[in-house]
């Protein structure tokens, strides 16, 4: 997994915006967010909600 400036810069938005969109998929049993970790849990409705 790259660091987390990486992961922002990829998605080309803020830290801010992008924790607030991981930890909503995780709300939503999409990831599980660890410390330093994201685990897809739900790959196919993952691709699907971030369309």
């Amino acid at each position: 997994m790259p660091p987390p400036a990486d992961v922002v810069a990829l998605a080309g938005t803020s830290r801010e915006t992008c924790t607030k969109v991981l930890r909503d998929y995780a709300d939503h049993g999409l990831l599980r967010l660890a410390r330093g970790r994201i685990t897809v849990l739900d790959p196919e409705r993952l691709r699907d909600a971030a369309r």
